[in-house]
């Protein structure tokens, strides 16, 4: 339960209820949404997308495969998400010694 919530019934705050008193805070104090370390880079992702040709890619150097491969189990999950499935296509590849996650716009990319 969290802090300076006390139960009394088990259940909830000593007022029967499941919850505290209710107090206004400043917007700028509420903690950031639990996000996945990749969104961010989901959502860079997708404004250019919307910018680049259907014959263009993206590259995003990575630190190593371990890595570009974090990085495109959670890519997918997101583009998946939206705009869905089949939406854009990920792919992990070694250049000059550099590791890269390339993303392109798949079969099912909105039109």
């Amino acid at each position: 339960m969290p802090r300076g919530i006390r139960s009394t019934d088990g259940n909830g705050n000593g007022n029967g209820h499941r919850w505290g008193a209710v107090i206004e805070v400043e917007v700028g104090t509420i903690p950031p949404p639990n996000r996945s370390p990749w969104t961010e880079l989901y959502d860079e992702l997708m404004l250019r997308l919307e910018q680049t040709g259907p014959k263009n890619a993206l590259a995003v150097p990575v630190a190593d495969k371990k890595i570009g491969a974090a990085a495109t189990a959670s890519l997918r999950k997101c583009f998946g998400r939206h705009p869905g499935r089949g939406s854009v296509n990920l792919a992990i590849r070694d250049k000059a010694g550099q590791t890269f996650v390339y993303v392109w716009r798949g079969a099912g990319w909105p039109k």
